[in-house]
């Protein structure tokens, strides 16, 4: 018999995507609970405390992307594949209290589910380029295995450590993250946070999961969710670099002041995510342990009174009995190492005075030098950054404004880059050697001029794109330990579908009602243009429709969150799959 209880709820929404003429109301967001995995029974009763089964329970989430209504026949064949491979029988104790064992069983249903995926899709035209994520839960006695695809996430939430991101998204941001290019809260409003380097469906390349196990304490709440609610609640309060807090709800607040009850718990997350202006389909999957042997250790809080102790509760040491010394015995010696320490002290000033004096003559000597140097026009102080420039009052104010600058510049360089060589494996030869000339002329520069550099690196990406297709044999992108660096699509035509989307989005707020409906329609259309030309005739009935009267208006648009993922707009909208293998959601 288990010493551990539990307690499951579960919900999926269209929420932003909400259309009523779609099967399913517009929601591409799937999900699947077994109660008990040995017996393969995927109804029970939710909200009630229940013993943990010999072989665990389960949780899954799927998160679809397609043109059409291909998003959520993806999302369902992918938790039709668990219901297929968690059936009764399917699961002994043999491999539910293995770890290694479940991790590997977890991994080879993902791997099952995005070979179906794309045999569904070889089958069907219409269903051509639908993918999808997936996440699975695995609890059993006091372990949780976490196996993944994608940027579906899962948390684990106590009183006693806060909120922990036990999943890692497989995105353009997170790898942006990974290198140090931005933080991970900088990924929450980043302009690409919504393309996935990893997903069930891709025709370029098979799926690779990943996959994490933890331990699971009492007083966990374990929340599985797609990136419609991770994507518009940070996870815990944030704050700006100047030490301001960043506004709006945030995961951690909401789970800490509603554990009590998942079913409050559940309620306050839907809210919050509406007023935070959802725009995708919510799936939230809670589980909270009951009762469990293993308890958590505080790691985020600290008792005010375990600081300092209390002059009640301090505790004094007894004085031990020694035997008594003369006085003289003890004053003698002292005032020997009182002397022999100041004798040290007055030598060692001596010492450093001469230090400081050669160091001064030399200092003094390398100034002369560098203002006849100056004076010659030999230094170049920009390319050269340890050469500060010195005025004729030595170590002045203009030296020091004039080193800030030279900083400043360095930094504007190393910026620029760091963030162009996020693209280099995008051109081909002659982009390359186009590149090198841009980047020796960034580093000879000897003033900032980034907006001029950034022109000149998007005419030579546009220019000499690397066309050339992956295939599942020959991937562009380098794997280390199963991981696939994926990168951003950067040939012409991705370029082009990306410009237009913003135009487009931008053009929503130019135009009334009936003309947000055109847009959307041509938003709808843009995942799935194959050529340039269609581009080009999409960006004609652009701008026909800004042409029209009917469809201007000189009324305020509306408040909305800035949120660039492609289906944030239209329930229609899916994934594009790139040359690269990735996905913009």
């Amino acid at each position: 018999m288990s010493n551990v209880k539990y307690r499951l709820l579960a919900y999926s929404n269209a929420a932003g995507k909400f259309n009523p003429e779609a099967p399913q109301q517009g929601n591409e967001d799937n999900y699947e609970i077994s109660f008990d995995i040995g017996k393969g029974i995927f109804k029970g009763v939710f909200d009630q405390d229940t013993e943990m089964p010999e072989c665990g329970i389960l949780m899954c989430v799927a998160d679809g992307m397609g043109g059409m209504n291909a998003g959520e026949v993806a999302s369902d064949i992918a938790v039709k594949t668990v219901d297929q491979y968690f059936a009764a029988g399917k699961i002994t104790p043999n491999i539910a209290l293995d770890s290694q064992k479940r991790r590997v069983y977890l991994e080879k249903v993902i791997v099952a589910a995005d070979s179906n995926i794309k045999e569904d899709a070889k089958n069907n035209s219409e269903h051509s380029g639908m993918g999808s994520t997936i996440i699975l839960a695995w609890i059993v006695d006091n372990s949780i295995t976490i196996s993944w695809c994608g940027d579906s996430r899962a948390y684990r939430f106590n009183p006693s450590k806060g909120i922990e991101l036990l999943s890692k998204d497989h995105s353009y941001v997170q790898e942006l993250a990974d290198k140090g290019v931005i933080t991970y809260e900088d990924t929450f409003d980043h302009p690409q946070n919504n393309i996935v380097t990893r997903s069930l469906g891709d025709p370029n390349k098979k799926a690779i999961p990943e996959s994490r196990e933890f331990p699971v304490y009492e007083n966990d709440i374990i929340l599985l969710c797609s990136d419609g609610l991770s994507g518009v609640l940070r996870d815990r309060k944030t704050y700006y670099r100047d030490g301001e807090l960043i506004p709006g709800e945030n995961l951690e607040d909401i789970i800490a002041a509603h554990s009590s009850s998942l079913v409050d718990c559940r309620d306050a997350l839907w809210a919050a995510a509406e007023r935070a202006d959802w725009y995708d389909n919510v799936t939230t999957l809670l589980c909270k342990i009951i009762a469990s042997p293993s308890k958590a250790v505080v790691t985020s809080q600290v008792p005010a009174n375990s600081l300092l102790p209390t002059p009640e509760s301090q505790q004094y040491p007894q004085p031990h009995k020694t035997k008594k010394v003369p006085l003289l015995a003890v004053i003698i010696p002292l005032l020997i190492i009182l002397g022999g320490g100041f004798w040290y002290l007055i030598s060692k000033d001596k010492k450093l005075n001469a230090k400081n004096e050669k160091f001064q003559r030399e200092l003094d000597s390398i100034k002369v030098h560098r203002e006849a140097e100056q004076a010659k026009g030999t230094i170049d102080t920009v390319s050269d950054p340890s050469a500060k420039p010195i005025n004729q009052e030595g170590i002045g104010k203009q030296g020091d404004e004039s080193q800030k600058g030279t900083d400043k510049l360095q930094d504007a360089k190393k910026q620029f880059v760091d963030y162009a060589n996020t693209f280099k494996n995008d051109l081909n030869t002659d982009g390359i050697k186009a590149f090198n000339d841009l980047i020796k002329e960034v580093r000879n520069a000897k003033t900032d001029n980034s907006t001029e550099w950034k022109t000149k690196l998007d005419d030579i990406k546009r220019k000499y794109p690397n066309i050339q297709e992956n295939t599942p044999d020959t991937p562009n992108n380098p794997q280390e330990e199963g991981n696939i660096v994926g990168d951003v699509p950067h040939n012409i035509l991705d370029y082009d579908k990306d410009r237009l989307y913003k135009d487009l989005t931008e053009a929503k707020a130019k135009v009334n009602d009936d003309g947000k409906k055109e847009i959307d329609k041509l938003i709808g259309q843009l995942p799935v243009c194959s050529t340039e030309k269609l581009v080009d005739k999409l960006r004609t009935k652009l701008n026909e429709i800004l042409k029209q009267e009917r469809y201007t208006t000189s009324s305020k648009p509306g408040s909305k969150k800035n949120v660039p993922a492609t289906d944030s707009l239209n329930p229609n909208t899916g994934s594009v799959l790139t040359p690269d293998s990735s996905s913009i959601k």
